[in-house]
Formats: structure tokens, sequence, C-alpha cells
């Protein structure tokens, strides 16, 4: 059996509980939305930009379309996976990821749906999800992260890869509609996280998604000595590491041993020569006390 054809089987889900059968019939629990921050570590980023129109062959060509700028890259969970709850062997760490801004329609749509839902509004925002692999179009399975951000940090984030000034990056989401294997745990311990399958069927081929908001964004770019020529100097001259002091100290114990077995067998032989040293005086008083 195919895994995207595989139904879960869903015994109970209630109170923010959702309880399966295993394939070997045993009870799994899982639990919505844990209180804690999902972490991903930014390994690979790269600048686009980039746009596209849909025509159709009654219409007339659209004038071409504005580019939009995205950055696109992968990312890495801290410490822990990701998975499909009921899929276990289709598990990651590693995600694509992606940062993007609402242009003009997009906003022009997140309000009308605000409007008719009678929501709030909003701008930015997060997506976890999974693509599964699909021969037709050629794609591979795919988890991906969609983090919507402002124009703002979409800018700034564009320019430190643009002018290769950026050395760390992690960002932080918080999510609803995600799932882990416990819950209580402390927020800041590491977790792995499931998502749901399919609502209307509990299949793994089309999984929920979880989405919520982007609430950390660290950048961590160009290094920076602000301390006086100097210093930096003083620094410069000392050795580049550690290496020729540990080779000493590894060097040094077996020279001290060696002192130390000639200095041991000199003592004994001064031990010995002051033994007979003294057996001649003894002997020598001896002879003096009997005249």
């Amino acid at each position: 059996m195919k895994a995207q054809r595989y139904i879960v089987q869903v015994k109970s889900e209630a109170e923010g509980k959702l309880v399966i059968e295993t394939p070997e019939g045993k009870e799994e629990t899982y639990y919505l939305n844990p209180v804690r921050t999902m972490r991903l570590d930014v390994e690979k980023l790269q600048v686009h930009r980039g746009g596209s129109q849909i025509h159709l062959l009654n219409e007339d060509l659209p004038a071409p379309p504005n580019l939009s700028l995205y950055v696109l890259g992968t990312a890495s969970l801290e410490g822990r996976s990701i998975s499909i709850i009921g899929e276990p062997d289709n598990k990651t760490r590693r995600l694509t990821i992606a940062f993007r801004t609402l242009d003009i329609e997009g906003r022009e749509r997140r309000e009308d749906w605000s409007r008719k839902y009678d929501k709030p509004v909003r701008f930015t925002g997060a997506t976890v999800g999974f693509l599964r692999s699909d021969w037709e179009t050629g794609n591979d399975n795919e988890w991906f992260v969609e983090c919507e951000v402002s124009p703002d940090m979409l800018d700034e984030i564009a320019s430190a890869v643009s002018s290769k000034s950026l050395r760390r990056m992690s960002v932080g989401l918080t999510l609803s509609g995600i799932y882990a294997d416990e819950n209580w745990a402390p927020p800041s311990a590491r977790t792995d996280w499931f998502l749901r399958p399919n609502r209307e069927d509990n299949t793994v081929e089309n999984p929920e998604m979880a989405h919520g908001e982007v609430t950390s964004i660290n950048l961590s770019l160009a290094d920076a000595d602000l301390r006086p020529q100097q210093d930096q100097e003083e620094d410069a001259e000392l050795p580049a590491d550690d290496t020729p002091a540990v080779l000493t100290s590894a060097i040094e114990p077996n020279v001290s041993v060696s002192n130390i077995d000639a200095l041991t067998t000199n003592i004994e032989k001064l031990r010995v020569t002051l033994k007979w040293v003294g057996g001649f005086i003894a002997f020598f008083l001896m002879i003096l006390a009997f005249r």
C-alpha cells in the first residue's frame, strides 16, 4: 500500500488530544498547539525577483508581470524533527524556507477575507506544510516554511544576503494546528512536531497545514572590532591557537618522569654510600672505646 493512500485510524479527537491506533494495534496520543516556539536555524538563502500572470488563449496578451522580491533557502529545526501523524517514516529536520511580503492584490484579498468573516486582518504570518511528490510535475516531497513579513523586514533580509554580511539567522514561529507527542515539558524544551492527516478522510496524502506568526527573527551581521588599534594589534600578536601549549604539556610529563627516575637512582646510590660510611665510623668508634 502506498504511503499517500494510507488512512490513519483516528480513535478520538477532543479537548486538544488526537488519539490514533497504529498498524500494530497500539494507541498514540498527540497534543494540539503545545505551548512552545518552533525554532529554526537558517542554513542557506538566496535573493530572488520574479512574477507570473495567467494568460487565456482567447484573451489579449497581458502586460509583463511586475517582479516581486522574495528570499528562498533552507532551514533546520532546532534539535528535533517534523512528520505527519500516522506516517513516522516521513520525517525531517530540514525544510525549505521562504520570506515574502504581500503585494497589493494579496493585501486586498486579505482585507476582503477579514471583512467577510469579521476577523482581524493580518498582513504577516507563517505557514508550515508538506507537499507530496507529483510525477506529473516532477516535484519531490517537500517540507516547507512560508514566512510573510513586513516590506521593511524583507528588505533587511534581502540586503543582508545580497551584501554577504549575514553570518547567522534564526527564526521563531508560534503556530496553530501543530501537534506534539507530549504536553508537559516546559516551553523551552525541544520537541518533535507533527501535522494532522487530512481532516476530511484522515489520509496522509495531503496533510493539514499549520498557521501562525513569525514571533522572532534574529540576524547576526558582519563583525566589527571597535577596540583601540593598539588592543587589536596586541591580540594579533598572540598565538593563533593553543596547540603549542598542548603539545608542550603533553611532552613535559615524560621529561619529568625521566628526571624523577634519575633522581631516585642517585638517591639510592647515596643511601648505600652513607650506609657504608656510617658502618666504618661505627667500627672506628668501637675501637676507640676499647683503648
